[in-house]
């Protein structure tokens, strides 16, 4: 009988242990702001209908803090980020690589990547993938996985294989569930928990992939979905490396005013509109909802094992943000 009692006993000491020691992954946030930017854009110089100085025009004059211009392959021109880069605003140097394996897109975004890639294509669509991540990397850029699941982009377990990519689309204003002609773009948040719950490190964004300001412009307009990034200053190394370690969140609309991230707890503090309400569901592993609450800030305590905890704040109106995922040690 003493003998159980003190197994019972270690085990008890065991589990409480176990609570005490899981906690969040907490960044170090002092002296950061918030920057509102756009990572996937095109002129004219590829699918766009309008020029570069347009673009770039359009967004610095709409609010926004920074923008990767992402003509197919071809870098921004340095004359113009010189010309739109200053204090208040930074364009920062970018290309979309659109390569394919037969008839399936391989489109990988080089976020401040200033030296032309070529795509290509490998022997699977994992290595084509991997080709593209690679040569970004090389060159000093991050890696942005586009639109994944698009006319037979990388799906789940492509993604999961790659390596060295930490971005993701999950919400893409031209090919994406709000897009005009619903083209094929497969919902991608069960992907990405999946992905997470797997083990890997992978952060979502949401986009334009803007090509068209004018009427009649084909493809996606403008202003559908961006990234707020939380960053020691703007400009395009930090703002990229913020994007790389998560430092962000993803929006269609919904306007947060801050993430707190403690050992044991995540709050989260809306930018409310007047007569507009709000609801913030906490997601873990596989998916799986963990809390739901209207209130603001919305509030999570780590109290159950897990992997990671993310959340996504919907407006009645239908806007959405996505906070990244937090990992738990």
């Amino acid at each position: 009988m003493k003998a159980c009692s003190i197994l019972l006993a270690c085990l008890l000491m065991t589990a409480c242990v176990s609570r005490v020691a899981q906690s969040f992954e907490t960044p170090d946030s002092a002296e950061m702001g918030w920057y509102k930017g756009n990572t996937h854009a095109h002129s004219r110089i590829s699918v766009g209908d309008v020029s570069p100085t347009d673009v770039t025009a359009w967004y610095k004059d709409n609010g926004y803090q920074f923008l990767v211009l992402t003509d197919d392959t071809v870098p921004s021109d340095p004359a113009l980020i010189s010309e739109f880069t200053d204090t208040s605003f930074n364009l920062i140097a970018g290309m979309e690589i659109k390569s394919y394996f037969g008839a399936r897109f391989v489109h990988t975004n080089g976020l401040n990547a200033a030296i032309k890639i070529l795509p290509q294509e490998a022997d699977s669509l994992l290595n084509t993938l991997q080709t593209d991540i690679d040569a970004v990397r090389a060159i000093g850029g991050v890696p942005q996985i586009n639109h994944p699941n698009f006319r037979g982009g990388p799906d789940r377990d492509t993604i999961l294989k790659s390596s060295n990519c930490n971005l993701m689309e999950i919400y893409n204003g031209n090919v994406g569930p709000d897009a005009v002609e619903k083209n094929g773009y497969l919902s991608t948040e069960s992907d990405w928990d999946y992905i997470l719950t797997a083990g890997r490190r992978m952060y979502g964004l949401a986009s334009d992939d803007v090509a068209a300001f004018s009427n009649e412009g084909y493809g996606g307009k403008p202003g559908r979905g961006w990234v707020v990034v939380r960053s020691a200053r703007l400009d395009a190394e930090e703002i990229c490396r913020s994007l790389d370690k998560g430092s962000f969140y993803a929006s269609t609309g919904v306007v947060l005013k801050d993430i707190v991230i403690e050992p044991n707890r995540i709050e989260i503090f809306i930018n409310a509109e007047k007569d507009i309400t709000y609801n913030t569901v906490f997601v873990g592993d596989s998916g799986l909802k963990l809390f739901s609450t209207k209130s603001n800030p919305a509030v999570f305590e780590l109290s159950k094992r897990l992997k990671y905890v993310r959340a996504k704040v919907t407006n009645s109106q239908g806007k959405v943000a996505w906070i990244q995922p937090v990992f738990i040690h």
